[in-house]
């Protein structure tokens, strides 16, 4: 909805459908290029475009979906991922620690919580205290932090079997995590929680 709204119809929007040829699609697709967005987004358009021009090919207002002749979009060699240096984390956590924004809205914790874990954003936010093993140093990573519209904040289990695992946790976590803990905390709490104590 995003793309179609923000990209697709202030560029398309006013065209009868007739008037959306693969040329004129090829043309659109290379001006998003140029405008400099991400491989990832021009594909996303592209995903936009066929669904709503294969809804009119279904509905007999289109003989068939341009978007299936289009020019196959180029897309950008990945950049390498890296680690942080040491010297990098040090910095990172130091200018976290020193930031009085960054430690009300809970951001070194966080952050240090995501180096010593290695999992993404939407996984340590629906992170459980009933996740957390601190007897045997593990976690459980079983669900995931998403928008959905008209409901805000959703936690929901992972899209794979794979998305469910267990996770060490270094020393330095069980320390920060114990120095966390308050025993009135109900156990299906999130760990990082915001000001209103949900997800």
């Amino acid at each position: 909805r995003q793309r179609l709204t923000s990209l697709v119809l202030p560029a398309i929007g006013e065209l009868r459908l007739r008037e959306i040829t693969v040329g004129r699609l090829d043309s659109f697709m290379t001006g998003l290029r140029r405008r400099g967005l991400s491989g990832n987004t021009r594909h996303n358009v592209r995903t936009v475009l066929s669904g709503v021009l294969g809804t009119a090919v279904r509905h007999g207002a289109l003989r068939n979906n341009p978007v299936r002749d289009m020019r196959r979009q180029e897309s950008e060699p990945k950049k390498a991922v890296r680690a942080l240096t040491a010297a990098e984390r040090t910095d990172l956590l130091a200018k976290l620690d020193a930031d009085p924004v960054a430690v009300r809205r809970d951001l070194p914790d966080f952050v240090r919580f995501m180096l010593g874990t290695g999992v993404r954003v939407g996984e340590a936010l629906a992170v459980r205290w009933c996740d957390v093993h601190l007897e045997n140093g593990t976690l459980c990573i079983s669900g995931n932090v998403v928008p959905v519209r008209g409901k805000g904040l959703v936690r929901h289990t992972g899209k794979t079997a794979a998305a469910v695992r267990e996770v060490s946790l270094p020393e330095f976590l069980i320390t920060l995590l114990r120095m966390r803990y308050d025993p009135e905390i109900m156990p299906d709490e999130p760990i990082f929680a915001n000001s209103k104590n949900t997800w």
